[in-house]
């Protein structure tokens, strides 16, 4: 039986996504391989960990996790990202896992809607870094940055770092993640933390995977996400919707706490309810529903301009995106995708 490492970073506040993640790949992985989740754990208390973990045994005949403690004071010196270092976490895996050659990284605020045995035959020796080109708002930041310090920039080559597949060995071997320390310290002042680093430091190594590997759910649309996809909600997170009126219960949304009802054993729609009034969900769903149609859509918008709330429109624009998806088929959709 095959082997598969799988790297997850979370700290306690991120346990739930990490939940869905880990728990959406091991239900649609082949159940003829072992899946050796290496969880780096910034902070997750044991009974926390033990019952997520207890969950996802419940998916997958051949599930084990390995935890990598993550002391954030060895990236003292590297700079704040999204409020914290935990991005670097993933740094730490050549050294803390000297015996494997090949890793998948994952970040977790994704839905695996895809088999990652698939993803596992793409490895290479000869190749150092499998990624996905980011999305065009990263790629034109970044272009942006590069400009303003005077460094090259291919628009064509710009991989996230959220879905990545590291050849360890050869990260050893080359020293990189020194490499990303001395980029760092040069340029504090990155957009994107150590995926910046890495673009400029393996631009033209990077294999490029195919996009189903990582879509952003802003990007999805209802011919994609009918078909094996793992969704990143970069910047879309779908357990923070209470925090923000302009953050509606979008399509997508609905798939993500889909999966959240299944790991937890749970009837659908009851995960939802434990994290959102039934104000909230009422008034989030009519707001995407509100946005699916053009008509209400443009009267929508005419109100918030007139209103003085216009710069919420964008924000609205762009996490709301009709999918064809309801409360009763996001379940069907996650749980019995087609696969052929």
């Amino acid at each position: 039986m095959g082997t598969i490492h799988i790297a997850l970073p979370s700290d306690e506040n991120y346990v739930i996504g990490l939940t869905v993640t880990a728990g959406s790949i091991a239900y649609h992985a082949s159940k003829d391989v072992k899946l050796m989740m290496h969880i780096l754990d910034g902070g997750i208390k044991d009974d926390t960990f033990a019952k997520m973990a207890e969950k996802i045994h419940k998916l997958h005949p051949h599930v084990e996790f390995h935890r990598i403690a993550v002391d954030e004071t060895l990236f003292k010196n590297y700079p704040v990202w999204s409020g914290n270092k935990m991005t670097y976490a993933r740094l730490l895996l050549a050294e803390a896992l000297p015996d494997v050659s090949h890793i998948i990284y994952s970040d977790t605020d994704f839905l695996w809607l895809i088999d990652i045995a698939e993803l596992w035959q793409e490895r290479s020796d000869k190749e150092i870094f499998l990624g996905v080109q980011d999305h065009p708002e990263t790629i034109t930041r970044e272009a942006l940055w590069a400009k303003q310090h005077g460094l090259p920039f291919d628009h064509n080559r710009y991989f996230g770092a959220g879905l990545s597949f590291y050849n360890l060995d050869k990260f050893r071997e080359e020293g990189i993640i020194g490499q990303v320390t001395d980029f760092l310290g040069k340029y504090p002042d990155v957009f994107f933390a150590d995926q910046t680093a890495l673009n400029y430091l393996l631009h033209d190594r990077v294999k490029f995977l195919p996009q189903k590997w990582q879509t952003l759910s802003i990007a999805l649309t209802p011919e994609n996400v009918s078909h094996p996809i793992a969704i990143h909600y970069g910047g879309d997170i779908p357990w923070r919707r209470d925090k923000f009126w302009t953050f509606p219960i979008s399509d997508s949304t609905l798939l993500w706490y889909a999966m959240l009802d299944h790991i937890n054993g749970q009837r659908p729609g009851t995960s939802i309810k434990s994290h959102l009034t039934t104000w909230q969900r009422i008034y989030k769903r009519a707001l995407a529903n509100i946005y699916h149609h053009s008509v209400s859509r443009v009267i929508f918008n005419y109100m918030l301009k007139v209103s003085g709330r216009a710069s919420y429109i964008t924000n609205l624009n762009r996490f709301v995106i009709d999918l064809g998806i309801s409360n009763r088929t996001a379940t069907y959709r996650v749980l019995l995708l087609d696969l052929q």
